[in-house]
């Protein structure tokens, strides 16, 4: 079980190693956001392992302890097995003796693994600190990215602008106001002498009634003067 640990812990090890040098396109925005979220992730799975290793630690050293005492028991009690006087002594004590070994074979090794326990722990500790600083680097760098990027963009709008600007009043440069003041003064030229050719022809037209009016007007009283004059004489040529 222990080793199988092991491996899971250098596996862990290995993919924090990875990311830590991995190579971020510190230009694109979205490339550092997906580097933070896999250290986020690495981080979440490295705490796990850290409090996992920690606590491979404490056992692993509560068990040394206990093979200590059980080894400093057994030796007192072969000592005073030893120096009795029991005529078994001899077989007792190389009973106990047998355990003892045992014991400290089992010390050895406990000892050997609580040494590569605090190895484990202290390099999961490491790189998980290492990470955490990454992440917080990151997190910053991410931060003045969209600052700049925005700035960028707020500044492509503005020259855009600016370009839309010169290109409406490049439309106008090649136009003279003096050209478009005599262009627009020789339509108002056209337009006064259209204005006076149809006020005179009105003024033709009217006149021309007029004068049939007081012609048909003359007639008449001609007629009537005629007749009344005709009307005078009728009597003298009677008598």
């Amino acid at each position: 079980m222990a080793g199988l640990l092991e491996k899971v812990r250098i596996g862990f090890l290995a993919q924090a190693h990875l990311l830590l040098d991995k190579i971020i396109d510190l230009n694109s925005p979205q490339a550092v956001r997906q580097y933070i979220r896999d250290l986020e992730s690495s981080i979440e799975n490295i705490e796990n392992d850290a409090a996992e290793a920690a606590g491979h630690v404490t056992t692993t050293d509560r068990e040394v302890h206990k093979l200590t005492g059980q080894i400093e028991s057994y030796d007192h009690a072969i000592d005073a097995i030893i120096t009795s006087n029991d005529p078994s002594a001899n077989d007792k004590a190389r009973e106990l003796q047998v355990k003892l070994n045992g014991f400290k074979q089992q010390l050895e090794a406990k000892q050997a693994e609580l040494s590569t326990a605090h190895e484990t722990a202290d390099a999961i500790v490491h790189s998980l600190s290492a990470l955490r600083s990454k992440h917080a680097s990151m997190v910053q760098q991410l931060s003045t990215l969209e600052s700049l990027d925005k700035a960028a963009k707020d500044k492509e709008r503005a020259a855009q602008a600016l370009q839309q600007a010169a290109k409406i009043s490049s439309l106008g440069s090649d136009i003279s106001v003096d050209d478009l003041a005599s262009r627009i003064q020789s339509i108002a030229d056209v337009a006064v002498e259209k204005l006076k050719a149809a006020l005179a022809s009105v003024d033709d037209t009217m006149g021309k009634d007029v004068a049939l009016t007081q012609a048909d007007a003359d007639l008449a009283a001609r007629r009537a003067r005629l007749a009344g004059k005709t009307a005078a004489q009728s009597p003298i040529s009677a008598s």
